[in-house]
C-alpha cells in the first residue's frame, strides 16, 4: 500500500545576475538526510499545523482566497502552502519575502535590521516564535505577490517517504543574500539553470529528479521578464512520476513519457532501456547513474 504523502511547499529562488541573466539558488541536503540526502534541491519542507493559523492574515498581502487561485485548494490549504513556502525559504535560505509596514520591500541587510532579522531565522526554525509573532515584532507584511505558483509534484508511490509539494518561484529581494542553514543543508550555490543541468551531467553536483526537470523547463529563459512571462502564460501541472527498476538501473518516468500509461497500469512491466537525451530533446525520464539522476529518453527500437 502506498504511503500517504505529506503536504509540502518549495521555492525556486531566482535572482538577476550580472548582464541580466537569471540564476537559481540550490541547496545541498545533508548526506544523512533520509530524503534526497546529498542531492541539490530548492528550499522547502513540510506544511506544519501553524502554517494554517489564520492569526497571520492581518500580516499578509494578496493571498488569493478565491477560485482563481491556481493551486485550486480550499482556504486553509492555500494559506498553509503559501505560509510554508515563505517560512521554509526563510529557515533554509535566509530569504524573507516581506515588506515593511510602510510598503517598502524588506532588504534584511542594512544595520541594525540585518542582524536583528537574521537572528529570527534560527528562532523560527526552532519554533521559538511564529511567523505571526515575527511580523508583529518587526512591523512586517508577508508578500505573497512575490510567489508564482509553478507546479505540483507528488513523490512516486514506490517511495516510503512521500511529499505532495507545491512548487513556487520567487526572485530574491534586492539586498538580501541567500545561504545554507548548515543543518538540514550544508551548501548553497547560485547557478544558471543551464549551468546546473551541465554540472549534474558532469557529476560535480547531484540534482533531485524534480530539479532536473524544472531546471530544464526554465533554462530557455535568460531574463527575469521572459521567465515570468512564460510562467504567466502556462498552466501549472500535477506531476506524479513512476519509480521503477529497469535493466539499466532505477528509473523515474514523468507522465509525458511514452511508456508512462502502460507502466502505471501494469506494475510488473519493465520500461525499455534509457539513453541520455540530447539538448534538443525533452526529458521524459531520469536514470540513476553513479549517484546522479540523469535526464533521459527511452531508446528506440529496443524490445
Amino acid at each position: 500500500m502506498a504511503v500517504t504523502p505529506r503536504t509540502a511547499a518549495t521555492v525556486i529562488l531566482m535572482r538577476t545576475a550580472a548582464g541580466g541573466s537569471v540564476e537559481t539558488f540550490l541547496l545541498k541536503r545533508h548526506e544523512a538526510s533520509a530524503f534526497m540526502g546529498g542531492n541539490f534541491v530548492y528550499p522547502g519542507g513540510s506544511v506544519e499545523p501553524g502554517d494554517k493559523d489564520k492569526s497571520i492574515l492581518p500580516y499578509c498581502r494578496s493571498l488569493p482566497f478565491n477560485t482563481s487561485a491556481p493551486e485550486k485548494v480550499d482556504e486553509d490549504e492555500l494559506l498553509g502552502y503559501r505560509v510554508c513556502a515563505l517560512r521554509e525559504l526563510f529557515e533554509e535560505a535566509g530569504i524573507l519575502l516581506a515588506r515593511w509596514i510602510s510598503g517598502e520591500l524588506c532588504t534584511a541587510d542594512p544595520v541594525p535590521d540585518g542582524d536583528r532579522l537574521a537572528a529570527y531565522r534560527g528562532q523560527i526554525d526552532q519554533d521559538e516564535i511564529s511567523m505571526t509573532e515575527l511580523a508583529k515584532r518587526e512591523n512586517l507584511v508577508y508578500d505573497f505577490d512575490q510567489l508564482v505558483y509553478v507546479d505540483r509534484w507528488i513523490t512516486p508511490e514506490a517511495r516510503h517517504i512521500r511529499f505532495d509539494t507545491r512548487f513556487y518561484l520567487a526572485f530574491c529581494p534586492e539586498g538580501q543574500h541567500a545561504s545554507s542553514d548548515q543543518k538540514e543543508t550544508v551548501q548553497g550555490l547560485w547557478m544558471s539553470p543551464r549551468e546546473a543541468i551541465d554540472a549534474n551531467l558532469r557529476g560535480s553536483i547531484a540534482l533531485s529528479p524534480p530539479a532536473v526537470e524544472t531546471l530544464e523547463m526554465l533554462a530557455p529563459f535568460e531574463t527575469r521578464s521572459s521567465l515570468l512571462g512564460f510562467l504567466e502564460d502556462r498552466e501549472p501541472r500535477t506531476v506524479l512520476p513512476i519509480l521503477t527498476k529497469a535493466t539499466d538501473g532505477p528509473v523515474i518516468l514523468f507522465p509525458w513519457d511514452q511508456e508512462y500509461e502502460v507502466l502505471n497500469q501494469l506494475k510488473t512491466v519493465q520500461p525499455r532501456l534509457s539513453r541520455v537525451r540530447n539538448d534538443k530533446e525533452e526529458t521524459t525520464r531520469v536514470l540513476l547513474t553513479d549517484g546522479r539522476w540523469l535526464p533521459c529518453r527511452p531508446q528506440e527500437n529496443v524490445p
